[in-house]
């Protein structure tokens, strides 16, 4: 037994290559993979133009071995040492082999015989980006994501298909068609924004003070601008809302007029119509906020009052546009601001939760900030504080709600530099008994983009270490048992986005 685990190490490490560290496997999670839907096909005038599609790779001639004795068992019909995986120079279209499971077979203690690969493998090594044994422990969905293309300063939106039940559990897939940069200049990738049904996906680069909407068809690899059809109305400064069906998406454009700035586009015909939303005599009024239910019956949205402070959540058939049928559930008084895209429903479609600054003192500075979890339940009638995630800190992440509807889960500042959060946890907080869990805990990380896996059985989330150049996507359980690295040489805090 001792020469067959050897033997097997010997074996292992060929697989993966003499630098790549060994990865002691945990049991496979099993997930009931969802099923991909098809959606209705975009018109090209509504997506754009056709990317070129990738170029073809040759592959590199495999390396030669060192010559190690086959344990003990090995089947003689079967070639010894086996081939080593291949490498494609920029890994389009190729798979990622996990670490061979050491699984001994029949009573003599044999090694079984290696399975049968198909495909142009990627050799696992320091720069494989995607962990092959860390993806059998997600579901079967593809991971879109930004990778640091060596020292160049620029990155790729990569796209990886896990498949936990495969013998190659990572297929990476050409890259989505978006330019952006890691450097201090250029335009940085902040936001990617699927659709419910994950057959769009509309990317946000920064730049300066400026951001751009790219809109991609996940599966053509369509893209274009996110712009209102019009000629009257300019490129958007913030996208609030995907409809419940994906088949419209709420925009602010840079419009002066302040009325006509938020506009609802049916993204398959290329249509808008304006977003009409409560307006004071001085026309200060500012939309925060826009979310439509899971069954996309009800829509609700947040307006503020900027000269009073004053913030006011309200709901209206999701059909109407207007304020017909709008009815306010709740104003709140000194509140600075709502974090862009906080509000959030439960799945039950019968809670709403939210984040935003509220101001403690009287000099309205950030100096005397905090920042507040809010819930309303429609149920009881009650709106509430749920908790204080951080003070004098500028916030920017979005919660999530459990799949029971009974928690909410976000992330808390534990320190801050430069009035920005330096090291952060992710927690679990009760709506009715307000009891809170820690789901990690780490030490001078940051954690951002907090988000499920499409089957609702992992956090995903993007860590950044202190002093690191480059981030890491991770994964935990809801229980925050297992936690893993999933995807390394990541931008900092990258954001990133699952897709069926």
């Amino acid at each position: 037994m001792n020469r067959a685990a050897t033997a097997l190490g010997d074996l292992r490490n060929i697989l993966q290559g003499t630098s790549y560290p060994v990865v002691t496997l945990t049991p496979v999670v099993t997930s009931t993979p969802v099923a991909k839907t098809t959606a209705p096909v975009v018109a090209a005038q509504a997506i754009g133009t056709l990317v070129s599609p990738p170029a073809t790779f040759t592959s590199v001639p495999t390396a030669i071995l060192p010559t190690v004795p086959p344990p003990p068992g090995y089947p003689k019909n079967q070639t010894w040492p086996p081939v080593a995986p291949t490498s494609s120079p920029n890994g389009a279209g190729g798979n990622v082999i996990a670490t061979p499971i050491p699984t001994l077979s029949g009573a003599s203690g044999a090694v079984p015989p290696p399975s049968i690969v198909t495909g142009t493998p990627i050799a696992l090594g320091p720069t494989q980006p995607v962990s092959a044994d860390a993806a059998r422990l997600v579901g079967s969905f593809r991971l879109a994501f930004p990778n640091i293309v060596g020292l160049t300063g620029k990155a790729r939106l990569r796209v990886a298909n896990l498949n936990q039940a495969e013998d190659i559990p990572v297929n990476l897939e050409a890259d989505f068609p978006l330019e952006f940069s890691t450097m201090a200049t250029g335009a940085h990738l902040v936001a990617l924004l699927p659709s419910p049904d994950g057959q769009l996906l509309i990317a946000e680069t920064l730049a300066h003070v400026a951001s751009d909407f790219t809109i991609i068809d996940t599966n053509t690899r369509f893209s274009r601008p996110l712009k209102v059809p019009t000629d009257t109305s300019p490129a958007p400064t913030r996208f609030l809302a995907w409809s419940t069906d994906s088949q419209r998406a709420i925009i602010q454009t840079n419009n002066e007029n302040l009325i006509d700035s938020v506009v609802v586009i049916n993204l398959s015909d290329a249509s808008e119509s304006p977003f009409k939303y409560p307006l004071a005599a001085n026309d200060s009024t500012r939309l925060a906020a826009v979310a439509y239910s899971p069954d996309g019956k009800q829509l609700a949205d947040v307006i503020l009052q900027p000269s009073s402070f004053t913030f006011e959540l309200a709901l209206r058939p999701a059909a109407s546009n207007n304020l017909t049928g709008r009815t306010v559930v709740k104003q709140i008084t000194n509140v600075v601001d709502v974090v862009e895209r906080s509000l959030q429903w439960s799945p039950d479609g019968k809670k709403l939760a939210w984040i935003m600054n509220v101001q403690t003192g009287t000099n309205y500075k950030i100096s005397t900030q905090q920042t507040e979890l809010w819930v309303s339940d429609f149920l009881t009638g009650e709106t509430k504080r749920l908790a204080i995630l951080g003070k004098s800190v500028a916030y920017n992440h979005v919660p999530v709600w459990t799949p029971n509807s009974k928690e909410v889960i976000a992330i808390v500042v534990d320190t801050i530099t430069d009035q920005r959060d330096s090291a952060n946890n992710i927690k679990r907080f009760n709506v009715s008994t307000a009891a809170v869990k820690n789901l990690t805990d780490f030490k001078s990380t940051r954690i951002s983009n907090l988000s499920w896996s499409r089957d609702s059985l992992n956090l995903t989330f993007s860590v950044l270490k202190d002093g690191g150049l480059s981030g890491e996507i991770w994964f935990t359980d809801i229980q925050g048992v297992n936690k893993q690295l999933l995807v390394s040489s990541t931008p900092p805090n990258a954001p990133f986005a699952w897709l069926p």
